[in-house]
């Protein structure tokens, strides 16, 4: 286990907890552990538990994407349509396969959509090929 930060400030302030006699624990938190421990012996109490993970922050619509190729559900994120209106825009042609999105798996195949392409759609510009 990696060394501890500085505790939190966060104070406690019970006498004799399980065992230690001194008066005051805090809250410490590690890289991948959160535990109270004795402010003066360092003695650990219970509850200990993981660390909470750091909160992503949303990604932007105008933000530039790491990926080229996205799913229906992320490219639904990116742009002003939903999942199902995506979809209906498959059956009827507008986006097509080839050009907007690819299909590696054959007919079955997860849908991945080119994403320079559908912006370029989105535009009214016809998608370089």
């Amino acid at each position: 286990m990696t060394e501890a930060r500085q505790p939190v400030v966060s104070t406690l302030h019970l006498v004799g907890a399980a065992g230690c006699a001194h008066p005051v624990i805090l809250l410490t938190m590690g890289d991948d552990i959160a535990y109270w421990a004795c402010r003066d012996c360092r003695a650990r109490f219970s509850p200990a538990m993981p660390a909470p993970e750091p909160q992503r922050p949303a990604s932007a619509v105008d933000e530039p994407t790491t990926s080229e190729y996205l799913s229906v559900r992320d490219l639904a994120r990116r742009i002003p349509y939903t999942e199902g209106t995506i979809r209906n825009l498959m059956s009827q042609g507008r986006l097509r396969l080839g050009v907007h999105y690819v299909r590696p798996g054959g007919r079955g195949g997860r849908v991945m959509f080119k994403v320079s392409a559908v912006m370029a759609w989105l535009d009214g510009r016809e998608p370089e090929a």
